[in-house]
């Protein structure tokens, strides 16, 4: 007779008591899952939601490329390496350098479903943050229970670092790429090491090369720290080695050699590139100050068009995992025995350490104290000046984003404390944990508002948003050019026309000599066929610039390329008529990339379908018991209550997050200084450290603050000089900003006027010989005569006018002074 199901078993039995063909079969709805999906909604719910993109660089560059790429992807181009469009339409090798993943699935998303650019970006971005949060939650589960995953996951993704800077803030969308991957992959690894089946290995090593491909340095450091970690477990699990770590260290390899696609010709052919600075040479990164990390960010104002990115990592990052891992490091120490042996003290503690680590931590402890230990150390590095710090200043910022994921993980296992208190206490505890993490995330939720303006979207509008001064088809501090190139030219207006008519022809006639014809009979992003009929010899120029790959062909038979002075590509063409054709090829260390890549994919399909093959490779799913599916549940619904409610209280109450400066004034200025320039662009304040005790070799931080008051107003440029108050000959620094805040003054109308202000900062380095002596900043702010993107040698200046319209001269003086000792 068949039991029912609902009957209890004899003696005390379980239902996990079974063999699994005897337990009854049951599905359960993974709530915890569930609800970091709801938690990672409410944080990419403004993006989503609101119509546009934020005002930011990195999203504005993240469209473009979008277009640039998805043009590639319709001419069946699988991984182009020159952008067409990019620099006026002259052309740019930025894809044979830049991390492909960001801008491939954007474009790969804008082709698959005749997306905008815009949306492109916010699929991505979302997708990003549903990584990050669901990644996490997946990766701490699996070794260290679903509470410990659900509070992770929660840290993670309503840091500071990954919500208010990469999200809402700077809009790094490849970091944001690379901050989702990193969980996953090393959830995959770890899947890869501990279940032997064929497409875990096979999602680790997919893992792997997406880490690669998103974001180049900071990519490399998180293969770094997924390396590490299975170092760190190779030598602190007790366990017996199994065929897992081979496994996992296969897909570690293979998926890093699937990615010399990308990092083998970067780094071959890095000198046929040059960079040129967008930026001062006396400008230097700014240092992160340490009070400014640990403490929560500062409440963002809504006026600022440009808020600034928080230093801060917040702290459930920091100080809830050591309020959790303190007291139980401290007492596992506690219950370790001391050496009774006569023995030196230094062997004796030594002994003891061991006994510790070995016996007195549980083995998630030992697993988990890594992250702990790397984020600790990776914290101090950034927190105490050093020479090694000053070297890797500009790093700081992706060393903050290590640090936030170590403190998640480290924060999630630290929950496990909880389990050795009694069973009411221990609920009550997990409860007050959830609450301060959503206590703690009141500040971030607090999301910067932006106004609707329509993002690019083609080619056209890639070149007119260059033609207005605005880099967006390269980086914000400067571009890469062929090294052939000595400065970008000015833009071609003929050119310019046939993108607007949308018949593009690159053919510089105006260099052709008289009677000479030259049609375009084929372009694509990475090929011109033309049509030539001469008279006589020439050389025809086309209006792209020359780098290592372009060939070109006269009637099918290979010619030299010749590079003119300003670095575009001219052929040699003989009498009568004939068909020139000039297409972009490949290099030694691409097709070496492309080879190493293709091998490891090889090996990787070869070991998948071998592994399966192995009897005994897949293991079963553990299903969990009644009472921690219950309880799982609970945590998941008063994490959503929770988090939801700290949403709703973030939206009610504004003051809990932000400020909102009146007009005509910036509430964070250190100092006011209202001042009126004739064309339309007024000064608010100014901020200025140090003032008192600046030293040569040091740095000095000048941010300006200025709105809009009239809207019909071109762009401007800010030349900024520190000189000496009693002589002015005597500089101690410049620099000259193209665009106040990196946004074009021309935009500013999109704000309200007279209300939102930008935020324009200089971080200035002091020379080692400067004079000792009182500096008096001096700011002018004109006109630029071109169109370039670099700032102009000389500028026309606004005056600057007082309270009854008087003409106060060319040059704003701060009213602090600047003290060098």
């Amino acid at each position: 007779m068949r039991r029912d199901m609902r009957d209890p078993l004899p003696d005390g039995l379980d239902e996990t008591d079974l063999p699994l063909w005897m337990r009854k079969p049951r599905r359960q709805l993974d709530w915890p899952f569930v609800a970091v999906a709801i938690l990672c909604m409410l944080v990419v719910g403004p993006l989503i939601v609101r119509p546009g993109l934020p005002p930011l660089f990195g999203y504005e560059q993240a469209a473009s490329r979008a277009i640039e790429i998805s043009a590639s992807l319709e001419s069946g181009t699988i991984y182009p390496r020159w952008a067409p469009d990019f620099n006026y339409g002259y052309g740019s090798p930025l894809w044979n350098f830049v991390a492909p993943l960001p801008h491939y699935l954007t474009g790969l998303y804008r082709v698959a479903l005749q997306a905008s650019a815009e949306d492109s970006v916010k699929a991505v971005a979302s997708l990003s943050v549903f990584m990050a949060g669901l990644g996490m939650l997946l990766l701490v589960r699996h070794r260290w229970g679903s509470y410990a995953g659900l509070v992770a996951a929660a840290v993670y993704i309503f840091s500071p670092q990954l919500m208010a800077n990469k999200l809402y803030r700077e809009g790094d969308l490849a970091a944001l790429l690379a901050l989702g991957l990193l969980p996953v992959t090393l959830a995959a690894v770890d899947r890869a090491l501990t279940v032997r089946q064929g497409r875990s290995f096979a999602g680790a090593a997919i893992a792997v090369a997406a880490l690669w491909l998103s974001d180049g340095l900071l990519g490399a450091l998180m293969v770094m720290l997924v390396m590490g970690w299975l170092a760190w477990l190779w030598f602190a699990d007790d366990e017996p080695r199994t065929p897992g770590w081979g496994l996992a260290g296969g897909a570690v390899l293979l998926g890093t050699l699937a990615a010399a696609i990308f990092w083998l010709p970067a780094l071959v052919e890095r000198n046929t590139i040059v960079w040129h600075s967008a930026s001062s040479s006396a400008e230097v990164a700014p240092t992160l100050p340490w009070n400014e990390i640990l403490l929560p960010p500062e409440r963002i104002d809504r006026s600022a068009v440009n808020p600034p990115a928080t230093a801060s990592i917040g702290w459930a990052v920091w100080a809830l995992p050591a309020a959790l891992w303190g007291n139980a490091l401290v007492e596992s120490w506690r219950r370790t025995p001391r050496d009774r042996r006569a023995v030196a003290r230094g062997d004796a503690f030594q002994w003891r350490v061991s006994q510790w680590f070995r016996k007195s931590l549980s083995s998630g402890q030992r697993t988990a104290l890594y992250f702990l230990i790397v984020g600790f150390l990776l914290l101090v590095f950034v927190l105490i000046p050093s020479p090694a710090r000053d070297v890797v200043r500009s790093a700081e910022q992706d060393i903050l984003l290590l640090v936030t994921a170590c403190g998640a993980l480290a924060a999630g296992q630290g929950t496990l404390a909880w389990h050795a208190l009694p069973q009411r206490a221990a609920q009550l505890g997990r409860v007050a944990v959830l609450a301060v993490i959503a206590l703690f995330a009141l500040p971030v939720l607090a999301v910067p508002g932006w106004s609707y303006e329509r993002a690019a979207d083609d080619a056209q509008d890639v070149i007119r948003t260059e033609i207005r001064g605005n880099m967006i088809g390269s980086f914000r501090d400067g571009w890469l050019l062929p090294a052939s190139v000595a400065t970008l030219p000015h833009e071609s207006g003929v050119l310019i026309n046939t993108y607007e008519a949308d018949l593009i022809d690159k053919v510089a006639h105006d260099l052709l000599p008289p009677g000479t014809q030259v049609d375009t009979i084929e372009h694509t992003p990475r090929q011109e066929r033309l049509a030539v009929d001469a008279g006589l010899a020439l050389r025809v120029t086309l209006l792209t610039f020359d780098y290592p790959g372009w060939r070109a062909q006269v009637d099918g038979r290979d010619v030299a390329i010749h590079t003119t002075s300003d670095g575009f590509i001219s052929v040699e063409v003989p009498p009568g008529r004939h068909e020139v054709k000039v297409y972009f090829g490949s290099t030694p260390a691409r097709r070496a990339g492309w080879l190493i890549a293709l091998v490891s994919l090889g090996l990787a399909t070869v070991l998948v379908f071998r592994v399966d093959r192995q009897p005994g490779s897949a293991a079963p799913e553990k299903m969990a018991s009644r009472h921690d599916f219950r309880l799982s549940a609970a945590n998941s619904f008063v994490a959503v209550l929770l988090f939801g409610g700290a949403y709703g209280l973030a939206a009610a109450v504004p003051a809990l997050g932000s400020i909102h400066s009146p007009e005509g004034v910036a509430l964070p200025a250190e100092h006011a200084q209202p001042l009126a320039l004739q064309g339309g662009i007024d000064l608010l304040g100014y901020d200025l450290s140090p003032a008192e005790d600046a030293a040569p070799g040091g740095t000095v931080r000048i941010v300006l603050y200025w709105r809009a008051v009239r809207p019909d107003i071109p762009n401007y440029q800010v030349d900024l000089a520190i000189v000496g108050a009693d002589d002015p000959s005597r500089q101690l620094a410049a620099a000259q900003h193209r665009h106040p805040g990196g946004v074009p003054v021309s935009r500013w109308a999109h704000w309200p006027l007279g209300e939102a202000y930008v935020r324009d900062e200089y971080v200035l380095a002091i020379g080692d010989d400067a004079q000792p002596g009182i500096y008096r900043v001096l700011v002018q702010v004109g006109t630029c005569g071109d169109t370039a993107l670099m700032p102009c040698a000389s500028i026309d200046p606004l005056f600057v006018q007082g309270s009854s319209n008087s003409v106060l001269g060319q040059y704003i003086a701060l009213s602090t002074d600047l003290r060098v000792e």
